[in-house]
């Protein structure tokens, strides 16, 4: 019997425009002012004529925080059948264009104050698209996934990327960047396509990044100590420069027999 850790789900495919318009509109701007390598802002300097009638001690406006101002929405998150209760979750509707205004610290003010702390299942940020981020109260600082929302349905799918803390302020996140997880995706529908066709045997397959480098690390769980060195050609056969570890495990009654 052979399946994948996950059943082998089918992804919907997204165009590639997807995670391009998300890096380029919103979370392109979650770190603040772009700098070049040369240290320049790619603001233009402030040339205007200093108001003099403005005391000097008189503190400067604060940014507005679109996610703050946005109605935040309550509604009931229910069981599989649609039957009973099982919990809340809220949501804000904001467009892309003032998503594009966000920055790392409001994006932080957000998830702080009205996220944490809330008692709701999770809440969302949710484009005019359709698609949105899903944050978890107390696990946002890990990373927010990126991917469809229905607000009809109460329910997050499609998963193709995340945002994830980039910069830190006192272990506080203040800039963010944005991981897709499309090729993610494509090596790991890669890898259990050609064991489907030339692997005859139990596995289940994970595909991560890298904690300490580029690339990706591909990992397999059998229950055939037999089988480790065949699965281990026959990953490294895919010829994909992309992936830079290969780890595989055999269990046998919850007990690790062999590790390639």
């Amino acid at each position: 019997m052979k399946k994948s850790e996950n059943g082998k789900p089918k992804r919907k495919k997204w165009p590639i425009i997807l995670a391009v318009v998300l890096i380029l509109g919103a979370i392109s701007y979650l770190g603040g002012n772009s700098v070049d390598q040369k240290g320049n802002s790619d603001q233009p300097p402030n040339t205007s004529t200093p108001d003099n009638s403005t005391p000097p001690d008189t503190p400067a406006p604060t940014a507005v925080n679109p996610l703050m101002e946005t109605e935040l929405h309550i509604a009931d998150v229910m069981n599989g059948f649609g039957t009973e209760k099982i919990g809340e979750w809220g949501y804000i509707e904001i467009s892309k264009t003032d998503m594009a205004t966000v920055t790392g610290e409001q994006l932080t003010e957000f998830c702080q104050n009205k996220c944490d702390g809330s008692g709701l299942n999770w809440v969302g940020i949710v484009l005019d698209d359709g698609s949105g981020l899903h944050v978890t109260p107390g696990a946002w600082f890990v990373q927010i996934d990126y991917g469809m929302i229905d607000i009809k349905t109460a329910t997050f799918s499609d998963k193709v990327g995340a945002v994830m803390p980039e910069t830190w302020a006192d272990d506080t996140p203040i800039g963010y960047k944005y991981v897709s997880f499309e090729e993610l995706y494509e090596i790991q529908d890669g890898v259990e396509n050609l064991l489907d066709n030339q692997y005859g045997g139990f596995y289940s397959c994970t595909v991560d990044f890298m904690e300490d480098g580029p690339g990706y690390s591909v990992s397999l769980l059998t229950d055939n100590a037999a089988d480790i060195e065949t699965l281990e050609a026959l990953v490294n056969s895919l010829g994909d420069s992309r992936i830079a570890d290969i780890q595989i495990t055999a269990m046998q009654d919850g007990k690790i027999t062999a590790t390639n």
